[in-house]
């Protein structure tokens, strides 16, 4: 998908009559037409900013405007973003999954596969008794935590379907609701995806799933897993579980020096070529990294349940806006450097992106109604991101460190 294209797709949900009157709470809500508008609200919350409430209304308001000397208040900036749920960004984060996979656009494959992946992670919440009572808490010192579950699209980067839920959720349910989601409203995706899960999600009845879906996977399993792939020799083998259902898994201690053990239902791809698959499920740890520390979404900007819900949704556009100007800023660092020979190959520098993306997006892109001004900032932002770029060093290999001991700190906002 394209930039524009994009770009429509959210100024056309964020100025919906329909949107707006689903999502507020009192049908007398944003009936006149004023600063603080529904559509400007939405916005403003997709803004990559992380800085305190006032700081970051200052600032926005002051590029909205042009410099008029209108001062917006953090309480106001609130009131108005509390009259309305957190649906106007699901929505816009499903119509553009519902655009890309459409069949429209090309989409990363392998050999002819889309590659999936679902997993769990908790996101910090700033310390509330209404965030514990809604999320749950963990740890020791009882901090506020929400449970998150991600179906990735690990080759074209791209978030299929997310979930914010309470603290001891159950990752497999998880899975299994981002599953029906898909073969539900992406059916087509679904017949021709690769699920890649990790060792917390095989169990008798995942298989059994899956496979009643029509889903194809390659699972890793705990070294205590069911007797017939815990009783499975060293090498590739087939086995039959209790509901009849014949696995092939895979055991090698070849890879970090420890037994490895992988279980799927795909027969028609080499030993090699499993594990090389299996491998491609990193990159939605990668995804969390960015989700965490580039776009820090753990620096709410609300500490109630709706602000909350709000800033996770709004995230997982922006992730998506990260990934389409990854995507063209790439081509563009390629294009620049065809006739010249480099050591290694250069991908955009992340921070660099989404700083600029922060600087410019919004404003210009979401708001100006020039639409080949518009054409023209994008290609001018694609630019700057292509400039800054970092160089891809293969086959990489490092130690895994022990995670340390879990210490709970206040969330505090990112000053940028």
């Amino acid at each position: 998908m394209k930039q524009k294209i994009f770009a429509k797709l959210l100024k056309s949900i964020a100025r919906d009559r329909e949107t707006c009157k689903f999502s507020r709470n009192n049908e007398n809500l944003f009936t006149r037409n004023s600063v603080l508008s529904f559509a400007t609200i939405v916005l403003f919350l997709l803004e990559m900013r992380k800085s305190a409430l006032q700081a970051r209304g200052n600032v926005f308001f002051n590029k909205l405007l042009g410099g008029f000397n209108i001062f917006i208040t953090k309480q106001a900036i609130s009131k108005r973003r509390n009259s309305f749920d957190h649906t106007p960004f699901e929505k816009m984060h499903k119509a553009v999954v519902q655009e890309e996979y459409s069949g429209k656009y090309k989409t990363a494959l392998w050999k002819g596969y889309t590659i999936l992946s679902v997993d769990g992670s908790y996101l910090q919440l700033p310390r509330e008794k209404n965030l514990v009572q809604a999320f749950g808490a963990r740890g020791a010192d009882n901090f506020p935590m929400a449970g998150v579950s991600v179906l990735y699209d690990v080759l074209h980067h791209w978030p299929i379907d997310a979930t914010i839920t309470h603290s001891n959720m159950n990752e497999r349910t998880e899975c299994e609701k981002h599953i029906n989601y898909l073969c539900e409203y992406l059916p087509e995706v679904a017949k021709r995806s690769i699920l890649t899960l990790d060792r917390g999600y095989p169990s008798l009845e995942m298989y059994s799933f899956l496979e009643n879906k029509g889903m194809k996977f390659v699972v890793r399993c705990c070294k205590k897993s069911l007797k017939e792939i815990n009783d499975s020799p060293i090498g590739d083998n087939v086995v039959t579980l209790k509901n009849g259902l014949n696995l092939r898994i895979i055991k090698t201690d070849e890879i970090f020096g420890k037994e490895y053990v992988l279980a799927t239902n795909l027969f028609e791809f080499t030993l090699l070529e499993i594990l090389d698959l299996y491998a491609k499920r990193w990159c939605i740890e990668t995804m969390y990294r960015i989700l965490k520390e580039h776009l820090f979404i753990e620096g709410f900007s609300g500490k109630t349940v709706n602000s909350i819900y709000q800033d996770f949704y709004a995230t997982i556009v922006i992730l998506i806006s990260v990934a389409i100007f990854q995507k063209e800023g790439n081509k563009m660092a390629k294009e620049v450097r065809k006739h010249k020979n480099y050591k290694y190959e250069y991908e955009v520098n992340l921070s660099n992106l989404v700083s600029t993306l922060r600087d410019h997006f919004v404003h210009i892109v979401l708001f100006h109604p020039n639409e080949e001004y518009v054409e023209s900032e994008i290609y001018r932002i694609t630019s700057l991101i292509a400039q800054s770029v970092l160089p891809v060093i293969k086959n990489r290999r490092f130690p895994r460190k022990p995670k340390p001991h879990y210490k709970a700190k206040h969330n505090l906002k990112v000053r940028a």
